[in-house]
């Protein structure tokens, strides 16, 4: 009799624990179903019904897109074994020639992806692959030194963008690509946890990117709670970023480098969990709005930059591709006030991304916001409700 009720008590412990991981399970393949990446099926699906409707700016846009994504096919794919890349104040030029592989193969990764899944070309696909499969075979260190973790999170993001839309394409194995996000890319991007300013708001998006695509589900809500951390953290009451405006003429540059990432970062949460960070009835979606106007007024002219006076202010520019801020407020403009359309009406289709460069983007966030503009499940995600 106590041998059978010994039995008994093992084969109810077997059940529990067959139990919580089919719950567990359960709970991630919920949270994560209608997700790729930074993009939600919906909202794809929403993209290809207006392409095939002609509908604008979606289907400029869309060409504008396979524009990039052709070019993509013949740019050289240079994975470094071991990547530092210097302090970009101290050695621009070292600091240019290090990342500038990176940025450009993750770039194409991430237009390659979302090409082949708005045209079903696998072509795009299989190159795509092509670049993903490279850098986790061939990298195996990323520098946890000056500039390093910060450009892996900025642009190599765009890798994680591109593996989450291919993730149910059947003829890739992503064995080495998760290896290497596990192994190589998410101990480098997690050394900016730390950072209160624009560097966390990048390490925050980068790490959030990275776990929804390993469908790492506590690891990703606990990210949720660093996203609300750093919006609270580095805006003030009025809306400024305090840190950010401190950096003298490039002052504006660097609001917007840290707004662009946490207003991906909430969007993704939102894709993810259902969670509306951008609703103005909580603490983040109040202060989020707050900055968002109070740079929109910068921005647009509308009053003169108050941090720095000199005439080397580095101010937003309109002229293709740099349209900055402008990808940011055209993303906005879907959940906020239709008025962030003034900044962008004139300039579509809009490409985010670029900032000094004209010849290669300087982040991975709302690169193609006239293309995939937020949306909900019913539609326009709608940040009062």
């Amino acid at each position: 009799m106590k041998h059978l009720n010994t039995l008994g008590i093992y084969i109810l412990v077997i059940i529990l624990i067959i139990m919580n991981f089919s719950t567990f399970s359960n709970e991630v393949k919920e949270l994560n179903t209608n997700v790729v990446g930074i993009h939600s099926q919906q909202q794809i699906n929403m993209t290809k019904k207006y392409i095939k409707e002609k509908k604008e700016p979606y289907y400029s846009a869309y060409y504008q897109l396979l524009s990039i994504a052709d070019r993509a096919l013949d740019n050289n794919i240079v994975p470094n074994r071991s990547l530092y890349i210097p302090p970009t104040y101290e050695d621009g030029k070292g600091h240019n020639e290090a990342s500038k592989y990176l940025m450009s193969n993750a770039y194409d990764s991430y237009a390659l992806a979302l090409a082949w899944r708005l045209s079903n070309n696998e072509k795009y696909a299989k190159a795509a692959i092509k670049i993903l499969d490279s850098w986790a075979y061939v990298n195996k260190d990323l520098s946890k030194r000056f500039d390093t973790p910060l450009v892996m999170a900025y642009g190599g993001v765009g890798f994680i963008y591109a593996a989450s839309l291919l993730s149910n394409y059947e003829d890739w194995n992503q064995f080495h690509f998760r290896s290497w996000v596990q192994s190589v890319y998410i101990p480098n991007i997690l050394v900016l946890e730390d950072r209160n300013n624009n560097q966390g708001s990048w390490g925050n998006l980068a790490a959030l990117a990275s776990f929804e695509y390993l469908q790492e589900n506590k690891k990703f809500k606990e990210e949720i709670t660093r996203t609300k951390y750093l919006i609270n953290i580095q805006i003030n009451s009025t809306g400024i970023l305090s840190k950010e405006v401190e950096r003298g003429k490039d002052g504006m540059v660097y609001t917007y480098f840290s707004l662009a990432p946490l207003t991906q970062s909430m969007y993704l949460i939102y894709n993810v969990t259902g969670q509306n960070l951008f609703d103005v009835n909580t603490i983040e979606g109040e202060k989020i709005k707050r900055a968002l106007d109070s740079f929109y007024v910068y921005a647009s002219n509308q009053q003169k930059w108050p941090f720095y006076h000199g005439a080397d202010l580095n101010n937003p520019s309109m002229v293709v591709p740099h349209n900055w801020p402008a990808n940011l407020y055209e993303a906005m403009s879907t959940i906020y006030p239709s008025y962030y359309e003034r900044l962008t009406v004139g300039y579509r289709p809009i490409l985010g991304g670029y900032i000094r460069d004209r010849n290669q983007p300087s982040h991975l966030a709302w690169n193609f916001p006239s293309l995939l503009p937020p949306f909900k499940e019913s539609g326009r995600l709608n940040a009062t409700k």
